[in-house]
């Protein structure tokens, strides 16, 4: 199989991508790795060798990296997609909406697979694209970077301190943005948006970001059916608007603490008399020391109530305690874990830490249990046997010719 990756901040999708090309070896697969960002004409020409030999079974890509990869065939006027050509299913896996970044989740190549960890990602898909021929899924988390428990010091975690990574983000500039760049009606409807989610949508319990914006357009009696570009204008900005809200609140209630917050963008933080420490931001493979030797981190959902953030996959590699916000997700994983979690308010913040803080050994202990559980419920396994029954699916169904079974069926 091929993998594909490519450069981001922090390395963050060379990392993830690594991680997964990991658990693709455990289950006896062959791994060709290319970053796009840094490949050689070498390195080029031994993925078109590789693609034209018939033995790639299936690509994995993150976000749509390598989509649009083309060849010419001989004699040919125009170059074709290649995936296509050769009939390869590409698995692309995604972390957010499709709101953002729409052209990765689109039919191209047409032997796509769109995978989607979290239900509210996938139903924003279907709304968007209602006429996408690919294959578009659901997969459960899979454990990143496995660690031995035999390797792990659980004792000097009790000594360790509570992180929370997280590139932060200034509310009221995104507000600032709106107005500068948008007609004054939208950016007005889009503050007044704003306000009245903040009042639902920090609450525990599914929200839907599109389903928010839906209700607001037929409570004014406007037929939204025509106005798909801007309701996914509208949830993208809405969308990055309740993460920043939500990791500032977060922010500003760890502020009391001595926890340390690693990321950029907390500017508009008064850190001043603060006991939490700021720490630059590190690449995916840095952050192995904060995962193996602290007493846990502290973790933000991407606005979805029925799973997890990748981060949290993560934790669970290591059996490290993670404070995360309740969600429905983690109460059917284990409802103990979730009894720590936060609400998106300052008191129950500040006193999910202080419990944390002030029973280190208790969390260590249910880190430990995650790590367990996590295994126990989502095996390697069954998430990469998942992808190849998917890649099957898509190989199947673009394949040039097919079985002949029945006389009443006609392909």
């Amino acid at each position: 199989m091929v993998v594909l990756s490519g450069s981001a901040r922090h390395d963050a999708i060379n990392g993830m991508m690594r991680a997964l090309s990991a658990v693709f070896l455990e289950r006896d697969l062959d791994v060709d790795y290319f970053d796009v960002d840094t490949c050689t004409p070498e390195d080029w020409a031994a993925l078109a060798s590789l693609l034209s030999s018939g033995i790639v079974k299936f690509a994995v890509t993150y976000l749509g990296i390598g989509q649009d990869l083309s060849v010419k065939p001989q004699g040919a006027e125009h170059s074709v997609n290649a995936w296509e050509m050769f009939n390869i299913p590409f698995v692309k896996i995604h972390g957010d909406l499709p709101a953002y970044f729409l052209q990765r989740h689109v039919d191209i190549p047409s032997t796509s697979i769109n995978i989607y960890a979290s239900e509210e990602f996938l139903d924003f898909h279907r709304w968007a694209l209602p006429d996408s021929k690919c294959l578009s899924a659901l997969c459960e988390p899979c454990l990143i970077a496995d660690t031995p428990r035999q390797t792990i010091d659980f004792r000097r975690r009790v000594k360790g301190r509570l992180v929370f990574i997280k590139t932060g983000g200034n509310p009221d500039e995104l507000r600032a943005l709106w107005r500068e760049k948008l007609p004054e009606t939208i950016s007005a409807q889009l503050a007044e948006l704003a306000s009245e989610m903040l009042l639902v949508a920090l609450k525990p319990g599914p929200f839907s970001v599109l389903g928010f914006v839906q209700e607001y357009f037929a409570s004014r009696q406007i037929d939204s059916r025509g106005l798909e570009s801007i309701v996914r204008l509208y949830v993208a900005q809405l969308d990055d608007y309740l993460r920043r809200e939500k990791a500032t609140l977060l922010a500003k209630a760890l502020l009391d603490f001595p926890v340390v917050i690693q990321g950029s963008k907390w500017e508009h933080l008064d850190k001043s008399g603060a006991k939490a420490q700021f720490v630059e931001p590190a690449d995916f493979q840095s952050l192995d020391t904060i995962f193996q030797d602290e007493l846990g981190i502290i973790d933000m959902s991407p606005n979805v109530d029925k799973s997890a953030h990748d981060r949290m996959w993560r934790a669970a590699g290591s059996y490290t305690f993670t404070l995360a916000n309740k969600s429905t997700w983690l109460e059917g994983l284990l409802p103990e874990l979730n009894a720590y979690a936060y609400d998106f308010n300052e008191q129950s913040i500040q006193a999910s830490v202080e419990r944390a803080l002030s029973h280190p050994d208790e969390c260590v202990a249910l880190g430990e249990r995650y790590g367990e559980v996590f295994r126990s419920r989502f095996t390697a396994e069954a998430w990469v046997d998942r992808l190849i029954a998917l890649a099957d699916l898509a190989r199947f169904k673009g394949a040039a010719q097919r079985p002949t079974l029945q006389p009443y069926y006609v392909w």
